[in-house]
């Protein structure tokens, strides 16, 4: 497994720690009603999970485009390196966010498209 392999592969998972409502339950303590922990950008597209992150760059928000750009990144590897994925896995992912930080959503291009012509 390379690095970025590594890497994406936490993204998402969850702490082992035992949440405050474990701890209340083995106390005794009643249980809050349930709570929807869905990420706020769960539901969100990519171009809109893009613009939010240009502007406040949250490190959820770079993991999650990270993620939904994996594809990309692998597909511009094969293409420009075959071979060569181990060792350029992390410049990819470098160059995706560099690309991600400049795309703009009036000039046209499709994010993907965008990312996959600047790798």
């Amino acid at each position: 497994m390379n690095i970025f392999d590594t890497l994406t592969s936490k993204l998402g998972q969850t702490s082992q720690a035992p949440s405050a409502q474990a701890k209340r339950t083995q106390a005794g303590q009643q249980t809050p009603k349930p709570v929807d922990n869905a990420p706020d950008y769960a539901g969100m597209k990519t171009e809109d999970l893009i613009k939010a992150w240009q502007s406040n760059k949250k490190p959820e928000y770079r993991d999650e485009l990270l993620h939904r750009m994996r594809p990309t990144m692998e597909s511009a590897l094969n293409s420009y390196a075959p071979g060569m994925k181990d060792k350029l896995s992390v410049k990819a992912a470098k160059l995706t966010l560099t690309a991600l930080e400049n795309w703009k959503a009036d000039k046209g291009a499709d994010p993907k498209t965008y990312v996959f012509h600047n790798l």
